[in-house]
């Protein structure tokens, strides 16, 4: 069984957005008031510090249901379904939600990244038998794989990165992980709005809601 543990997602800026965290950070605080409890804070360096652009100037952290980082070129937000098993219902307007937060600033690619625990027997077993060749790595405890997918998400270009970990004992939290990533490819720049963020995590949810199997290809 696939038990999801965390939903992500990753908005990447145009060079030319100049942050304006205090202004930003009172945006956040304000749409997602209705999930998040702990507001967001900016994090000042000196003015002489070089700083790499990657680096958050805001965060929210040390909320139960999830948290977020924003920079000068991504911003990440990363809900928590282990302690709000309800969240997925709303999550895509969520989501929706942080991107117009960014209205005046071109969105050029999105990332969309499901977490889940593997909860069940013989998992290790059944990988083995369905993808590994018959009398090869019997003796192994532990398996890793990744492959990509390229589909077309929301009538965009995307790949799809599956990193697949799973145990023979299981574990406390279950016998392996799973992590999928949909994202838009960085050879094409887009202008991604609010709406069609949302409507692109939908879809995503709908194809792991119908069948997980075919969501990863498995």
């Amino acid at each position: 069984m696939f038990k999801p543990i965390l939903y992500q997602a990753a908005l990447f800026f145009s060079s030319d957005f100049q942050l304006k965290p205090l202004i930003l950070a009172g945006k956040i605080a304000e749409k997602l008031s209705s999930i998040f409890t702990v507001e967001p804070s900016t994090v000042n360096y000196p003015p002489n510090l070089p700083v790499p652009l990657e680096v958050p100037r805001i965060i929210l952290q040390g909320d139960p249901n999830g948290q977020l980082t924003v920079s000068p070129v991504r911003a990440d937000i990363i809900f928590n379904s282990q302690t709000n098993p309800d969240i997925e219902q709303a999550l895509s307007q969520y989501i929706s939600d942080f991107a117009d937060c960014f209205e005046s600033v071109q969105i050029i690619r999105l990332g969309f990244v499901l977490q889940f625990n593997l909860i069940g027997k013989n998992i290790l077993s059944a990988v083995r038998d369905r993808y590994i060749s018959p009398g090869k790595m019997n003796g192994s405890t532990e398996l890793y794989v990744g492959w990509i997918n390229k589909l077309q998400v929301s009538d965009i270009q995307s790949n799809r990165l599956i990193n697949f970990t799973c145990n023979s004992v299981p574990l406390p939290d279950g016998s392996g992980s799973l992590i999928v990533d949909t994202n838009t490819i960085p050879e094409i720049t887009l202008d991604l709005k609010s709406k069609e963020i949302k409507k692109y995590v939908d879809e995503c949810f709908q194809q792991y809601r119908g069948n997980i199997s075919d969501f990863i290809e498995w």
